[in-house]
């Protein structure tokens, strides 16, 4: 369920995380999407999907028009995950089904699992 934070939001990284593939697709809104059920996730609400180009990446399913063929995404989206040390502050934008899209203190954007992250008051 997409969930925006107030301005300003951030939070401290309580678990390192190494994002697992280094170039997953990045779409507009609109763009087609084929998705692909062979790869599993114990995440709920997240399925991998690849563009025109074959790029691939976790996709959140709520983002994805499924009602005709090819399913198309409903907003713009970037797979990327982020590589975050354990310590270190991000501020956050959104979470959408366990995973917060977040920006580090050097400004890379992209999406952490929400388990390794602690919020700050």
């Amino acid at each position: 369920m997409f969930t925006p934070f107030p301005d300003g939001s951030r939070a401290r990284v309580v678990q390192a995380y190494r994002r697992p593939y280094e170039a997953p697709f990045r779409a507009e809104a609109g763009a087609a999407v084929r998705p692909d059920f062979g790869p599993k996730t114990d995440i709920e609400g997240w399925i991998w999907a690849e563009d025109p180009e074959g790029r691939g990446g976790w996709t959140p399913l709520a983002w994805l028009d499924r009602s005709a063929e090819p399913w198309r995404l409903t907003r713009d989206f970037d797979a990327l995950e982020l590589t975050v040390a354990e310590g270190e502050e991000v501020t956050l934008h959104f979470a959408e089904s366990g995973f917060v899209l977040a920006t580090t203190a050097d400004g890379e954007t992209g999406w952490l699992p929400d388990g390794v992250l602690e919020r700050l008051p």
